[in-house]
């Protein structure tokens, strides 16, 4: 029987769950009588923390929120979702560990959070809403571009 090195990485996925979901919908019922066409604003944040950091346990949690408005500004609803997750990863160098808890662990939390939105909006009574796949890899990279020039900038 083999032995299994300890020291092979791990990524393991121990829960995933929906830590806050909402929806509002301020200006039905009114909004389903007439004609309207929606413009979408959004906004994602990406959050980690140690649970336990010698075992190499970690959340990880996406937040999404999705405002519609109708051409005339009036906001038809905001829809919010904190997609979160448990993660174990052993076995990594400090530099992979966190490019694997910034990039890796929201990345598999993404289409959970895209299925939780999309149901809400249309239970909301609204067209169905689809976030486009996205790359949580390439949003930190541009964040991290973005942080980074501006810390140069002020040396």
């Amino acid at each position: 029987m083999a032995e299994t090195n300890a020291t092979e990485p791990t990524f393991k996925i121990n829960h995933v769950y929906v830590k806050d979901l909402s929806f509002e919908a301020p200006s039905s019922p009114g909004i389903f009588i007439r004609e309207y066409e929606l413009k979408y604003d959004q906004n994602c944040e990406v959050d980690q923390k140690v649970l336990d950091a010698k075992n190499g346990i970690f959340e990880s949690q996406i937040k999404w929120t999705v405002t519609a408005k109708t051409e005339d500004g009036e906001i038809a609803y905001i829809a919010e979702c904190h997609q979160g997750g448990v993660f174990t990863l052993q076995g990594y160098d400090d530099e992979t560990l966190k490019e694997m808890v910034k990039k890796a662990c929201p990345q598999v939390l993404f289409p959970y959070l895209r299925e939780a939105i999309g149901q809400i909006i249309v239970k909301g009574g609204f067209p169905a809403f689809y976030l486009p796949p996205v790359s949580i890899a390439v949003m930190y990279e541009d964040n991290l571009e973005i942080s980074d020039s501006e810390s140069s900038a002020t040396d």
